[in-house]
């Protein structure tokens, strides 16, 4: 008979058997394999998620009335939803940055690359001329040679990768060989990243008004950067006084990083992992 027992920090699962009877433990959401033969123990493999606060250091981002920056807020949350991950048996979590310093968008993209992650998120807070917006919205890619989906799409997308401009950032040294990565990969993983923006934004919706009530898409170059499902997440306007206020205390950026995890955890209970790939890490 199965025994199953979670360590102390309460990511690995182990499953004890006698020699004669070790179960097929391999369903439609993870993948497992032996590690102990002979005693019939095996490891859960786990869903990698790369988690990218957006800006830091030299680079603030939006910043509110009250001097709230947008790369402490992103930080802040990103760390919140690291926690959360880390606690899932099934899931771990890496930071792009883990505190308050400029990483260029090469840089970031180059230390959660190997291995390659399941899930791409990177976390944001906006920023407008016009006081009154309010609300999150989620950003995927758009189809190949298509537009943006909105105006305050295709504006969002060329304020966010102005920064990554002035790193240097080229996505490949053959743009002709990115051009072919870069098709591929919205063949593969556009529909995924679609379905998991779905489940995100459906989750923030308890949590804050929608900006954007669909997903919407832009050319985002953090999102083009790496061949897995991503998604870009707005969580509120820093612009906006009232949602400034909620960013800034730590109860409401707990509530938004739940948010976003119970988003990608329905997302993987549903998605068929075949088609993620199977790149789930290892413990």
């Amino acid at each position: 008979q199965a025994n199953t027992r979670v360590n102390g920090n309460g990511r690995i699962i182990k499953i004890l058997t006698s020699r004669n009877e070790i179960p097929d433990l391999i369903d439609n959401f993870y993948q497992v394999e032996s590690t102990q033969p002979k005693e019939g123990a095996r490891i859960v493999k786990r869903y990698k998620i790369a988690i990218d606060p957006g800006h830091g250091g030299k680079d603030p981002g939006a910043v509110g009335r009250k001097g709230t920056t947008e790369k402490s807020i992103n930080l802040s949350i990103a760390k919140k939803l690291k926690q959360y991950i880390d606690e899932d048996p099934t899931m771990d979590a890496v930071l792009t940055r883990d505190k308050d310093v400029y990483v260029a968008l090469i840089d970031r993209i180059a230390k959660i690359r190997n291995p390659e992650p399941t899930i791409f998120i990177s976390i944001h807070a906006d920023g407008a001329k016009n006081r009154k917006a309010s609300g999150s919205s989620v950003f995927i890619l758009p189809h190949k040679n298509a537009e943006a989906s909105s105006k305050y799409a295709k504006r969002l997308a060329e304020k966010e990768n102005e920064m990554a401009s002035n790193s240097n950032w080229k996505p490949d040294d053959d743009p002709a060989v990115y051009e072919i990565k870069s098709a591929l990969k919205q063949r593969t993983t556009r529909l995924l990243s679609e379905q998991l923006g779905t489940s995100v934004l459906t989750h923030i919706s308890k949590v804050n008004n929608l900006h954007k009530k669909r997903v919407e898409s832009a050319n985002f170059a953090v999102l083009k950067s790496i061949d897995v499902c991503s998604i870009l997440v707005e969580t509120a306007f820093l612009s906006n006084s009232v949602e400034e206020k909620e960013l800034r205390t730590s109860a409401y950026q707990e509530r938004l990083a739940l948010a976003i995890f119970r988003g990608i955890k329905d997302f993987l209970e549903n998605a068929d992992p075949k088609n993620l790939g199977f790149k789930l890490s290892e413990q």
